[in-house]
């Protein structure tokens, strides 16, 4: 076996090797902080909440929603993160309804994928602190009408 041939059998063993190894989570921990409140045409506001995985390393926002009734169906949610605390009124959508968030990222969720989003927080997400909130959207095969309905802000903090 020539030098070369033992190098690379070796090197393929390494990586063999490692790719069965547990993972490791360099993050220590997530706090969130919940701030503002939701508006809602219905029964009450929806809220979003987080929760942190550290033996996978990730992070899951939770979005309920107002039960639907009388011909008014969930139709997809969206989750909304920035990266700077806002405090935005939007009264189009209805009275005490506030934008929450600078909203640089916002993910559009169909509601058959359910109320939670799950991301992987790479080791360099340490340090990082934003903002998330988030909508539902319903239609009504009644008046045709598209309602909104806004959670609070959730402050995260990745430790």
């Amino acid at each position: 076996m020539t030098k070369t041939s033992t190098l690379i059998l070796a090197s393929a063993l390494v990586l063999f090797l490692t790719s069965f190894a547990p993972s490791q989570c360099f993050i220590g921990g997530v706090n969130f902080t919940n701030y503002g409140q939701g508006c809602t045409p219905f029964f009450s506001p929806p809220q979003i909440s987080g929760q942190f995985d550290p033996a996978s390393c990730t992070l899951t926002f939770s979005l309920t929603s107002s039960p639907s009734c009388c011909n008014t169906y969930l139709v997809e949610r969206f989750f909304v993160f920035g990266l700077f605390q806002a405090a935005q009124p939007l009264p189009f959508l209805g009275p005490g309804c506030v934008s929450y968030t600078s909203a640089d990222l916002i993910v559009v969720q169909p509601n058959s994928a359910g109320g939670d989003l799950s991301v992987l927080l790479p080791p360099s997400a340490i340090g990082i602190t934003f903002y998330a909130q988030g909508a539902n959207h319903f239609f009504t095969t009644i008046g045709f009408t598209h309602d909104y309905e806004l959670s609070q802000g959730l402050r995260v903090d990745i430790f």
